[in-house]
């Protein structure tokens, strides 16, 4: 038992350390970002995106996307960014079993193994710039 407990500690201490948020994104890109309006920093550093940010903005505010996929429509042809995030995967049941007395009790068991769609941004195929976008919760 103390060694799941060990291994899950050091793998999320691994997984968190490698996220980034808006804050060491503008850091790296600090040259760029000075180049935008004041309301398009401000969005950034609060993680939001709007209609009409191109892909660098995206990417300061949102970070790397998890899959990037062309999308057909009678518009044309949409790039497709979505952001995932790992949601444990959650089996609850009860065991109810007789020896000498009685035992019964209800555990639940979870492992991040379920990906989930959190974000999904659309973006013009003229422009190269968000069209629109979606955010699951």
């Amino acid at each position: 038992m103390k060694y799941l407990l060990y291994a899950t500690c050091l793998t999320l201490t691994f997984l968190t350390g490698c996220v980034t948020g808006p804050k060491e994104r503008i850091e790296q890109q600090s040259e760029r970002f000075n180049r935008y309006s004041a309301q398009e920093k401000y969005l950034i550093r609060q993680g939001q995106i709007e209609v009409g940010f191109d892909q660098e903005q995206v990417r300061l505010a949102w970070g790397e996307p998890q899959r990037s996929r062309q999308e057909t429509s009678a518009k044309g042809t949409l790039l497709v960014w979505e952001y995932t995030v790992l949601q444990p995967n959650y089996n609850a049941y009860s065991n109810a079993s007789i020896k000498r007395g009685f035992d019964a009790g209800v555990q639940a068991r979870g492992s991040p193994t379920r990906k989930k769609l959190r974000r999904r941004v659309f973006f013009d195929p003229q422009t190269g710039k968000v069209a629109r976008f979606q955010t699951f919760f």
